[in-house]
């Protein structure tokens, strides 16, 4: 929800870059997340890479918990809050 807070504000034209390690950004963590990405580190698969610093991973788990909460899937709460606490 953070993101896509800074995101209304930045414009629909303006990406947001999320792992600058490896390039991606706010549209591809979005894209990637809805098409089935369950761990931050999913993210980079779909892409091809891996993770290097880390310094993404909060802001990516962020937007799969918020995924998760936007879509109703509230039933798996607990798999939700270990999410967060993994990527602390």
């Amino acid at each position: 929800m953070i993101m896509d807070r800074i995101i209304k504000r930045l414009g629909d034209d303006v990406e947001m870059y999320i792992c600058v390690c490896n390039s991606i950004n706010d549209r591809q963590v979005r894209s990637a997340i809805e098409s089935g990405a369950h761990a931050w580190q999913d993210v980079h698969e779909l892409y091809g890479c891996e993770a290097k610093c880390g310094q993404c991973r909060v802001e990516i788990v962020q937007a799969i918990v918020d995924h998760r909460l936007s879509h109703g899937k509230r039933d798996n709460l607990l798999g939700t809050s270990n999410l967060l606490a993994a990527a602390e």
